[in-house]
């Protein structure tokens, strides 16, 4: 195919800053400062044509010497088919599974999971920006945490996503994931099966050391807001390894002592209403089985994989904190109404906005989030471990299967 001529307009807009971590114009304050004083942190570098989109502009760094183009910072980068982003949150959150929206499109599998990925690290740095805004601001409000159960791979590896939500916002402030071991009745094929299991693979943690994990991250944002408003209140249900995960952390263990900190116990059994302390996350529960398919009640749907369940996960969040209206009063006008996100305080964050602005046009990269919380970093560099494939005749793990699965991965990575 013959090259069009370039019309000599003027070239498209400059990266945001260098991709060279080391550099000193990888900070997007700095390189915008830069410009902000009539300067440019970059040079013109040539220009190539690809089919897909025309002709790219080239910039060369002035302080590294590193090169890049309008497509580095692109959440479509290194891509040749373009998909409507807007469109796969609205389908991953109104529980279409991921061949479904490819039957639907048009398209591949690999294609739908490979810009499910880079939406879900858009919907990381959203959720980023948001913690570290509540660290900054400090919390205005009390903080319930539980369990959502559910599976991966098969029902013989159940999981539980550990959640903290507001309790006046009902928004999302973190998550993290824990393999668990089978349990409830079985037949005594499925009891053997259970037992080969256990014999090749062990959950990697506990749900005790998750909840230490995923609250040593909010040790400054809880105590910050203890010392602010008075005594902070954690609502979470009557679960053993809570009181051992919040007493295992010295900090929070001492705001325990001196009054600043209340952890406050329901029942699981109690009725699921509006005047129950845990009816945010019940809340984000019924939504969760509404609106993801792979965490609907008996479905055809289930996650295959863990890191992808987490970063659909972190897709949902964001959907639901900042595009779904915290009380839908007027039924034929949701816009109206705040979103859980703006009631939480999200929103006054000029980062967060930003965040939101560039969901489905920017690439962001972890290099611009060192303070990332600890659960969103296993998150976005995929550091969970997958459960073993098991043959369902031997009970033994099946190599083959496993290798063909990293495989897949790779590819889609």
């Amino acid at each position: 195919m013959k090259k069009p001529k370039h019309n000599g307009a003027a070239p498209a807009t400059a990266p945001h800053c260098c991709p060279n971590p080391a550099c000193c114009y990888h900070s997007r304050e700095a390189a915008a400062a830069v410009c902000r004083e009539g300067e440019r942190w970059y040079i013109l570098f040539g220009r190539f044509w690809t089919e897909s989109r025309g002709f790219i502009q080239r910039f060369r760094c002035k302080d590294c010497g590193r090169t890049c183009s309008t497509q580095t910072f692109s959440i479509d980068y290194w891509t040749r088919l373009t998909v409507s982003y807007r469109a796969l949150l609205a389908e991953l959150t109104s529980g279409s599974g991921l061949r479904r929206i490819a039957a639907r499109w048009g398209t591949t599998l690999r294609v739908v999971r490979n810009r499910t990925r880079r939406l879900a690290r858009n919907c990381l740095a959203v959720m980023i920006c948001a913690a570290l805004h509540c660290k900054e601001r400090n919390l205005q409000e009390n903080l319930v945490f539980d369990g959502f159960e559910s599976f991966t791979r098969s029902q013989y590896h159940p999981n539980n996503f550990t959640i903290i939500a507001g309790s006046d916002s009902q928004a999302i402030y973190g998550v993290t994931y824990t393999a668990l071991r089978r349990k409830g009745a079985m037949t005594g094929a499925q009891k053997r099966r259970n037992a080969h299991i256990k014999l090749l693979w062990r959950p990697p943690r506990s749900i005790e050391a998750s909840v230490r994990g995923l609250f040593s991250d909010f040790v400054i944002t809880a105590l910050g807001g203890a010392h602010r408003r008075g005594t902070l209140e954690l609502h979470s249900d009557e679960h053993r390894s809570y009181p051992r995960a919040l007493g295992s952390i010295p900090a929070l263990a001492r705001a325990i002592d001196d009054g600043l900190l209340e952890h406050h116990r329901t029942s699981s059994r109690a009725a699921r209403t509006r005047a129950n302390a845990l009816f945010a996350l019940n809340y984000i529960d019924r939504l969760l089985r509404a609106r993801c398919a792979e965490h609907a009640r008996e479905t055809i749907y289930w996650p295959k994989e863990v890191n992808s369940a987490m970063e659909r996960f972190a897709i949902f969040a964001v959907a639901y904190n900042f595009l779904t209206a915290h009380r839908a009063v007027d039924r034929n006008d949701q816009s109206a109404e705040p979103t859980h996100g703006e009631i939480a305080g999200f929103e006054a964050s000029p980062e967060v906005c930003t965040a939101l602005e560039e969901l489905y046009t920017v690439r962001h990269v972890a290099s611009h989030y060192p303070e990332a919380p600890e659960w969103a970093q296993e998150v976005w560099q995929r550091r969970y471990e997958n459960p073993p494939v098991v043959d369902p005749e031997t009970g033994e793990k099946d190599e083959r299967r496993a290798t063909c699965e990293e495989v897949a991965q790779h590819l889609v990575a």
